[in-house]
């Protein structure tokens, strides 16, 4: 089984559960998007990030990955179903249109020199949940 056919094996599942199964998941993968600096590596482009699923807080939000989560969480608490599926459609987007880009990237840096950079804790829990 290759990786894609795990990640639509995933999505698939995902847009089948129950409310609050689905939040349960929303809450893991928006946890490992934003403590995550794979997808955000300074707290400023954490405002962009989130624009990208429509959510927009207070300058003061952005500061804080912690504050910023415990927003998100709330959120998407208070979200129905509807609006649930269509986080989760835009957060795969998102994950897809990320892939493709570092794909790309790589492919394009050979002759550029990149800096190391440290591997987190959440950086491998999310590149496993997908």
């Amino acid at each position: 089984m290759d990786y894609n056919h795990k990640k639509e094996k995933i999505e698939s599942s995902l847009f089948e559960m129950r409310n609050d199964q689905l939040k349960n998941y929303l809450y893991g993968y928006f946890a490992s998007l934003i403590i995550s600096k794979k997808y955000a590596p300074n707290n400023p482009d954490l405002e962009k990030l989130m624009a990208k699923f429509g959510l927009e807080f207070r300058p003061y939000v952005y500061k804080s990955r912690t504050v910023l989560l415990s927003r998100v969480i709330r959120i998407i608490e208070k979200k129905e179903d509807e609006d649930l599926l269509l986080m989760l459609d835009n957060l795969f987007d998102f994950i897809k249109t990320f892939d493709n880009e570092v794909i790309e990237e790589n492919g394009n840096t050979s002759s550029k020199t990149k800096k190391k950079k440290k591997k987190n804790i959440f950086d491998d829990i999310f590149d496993q949940l997908g």
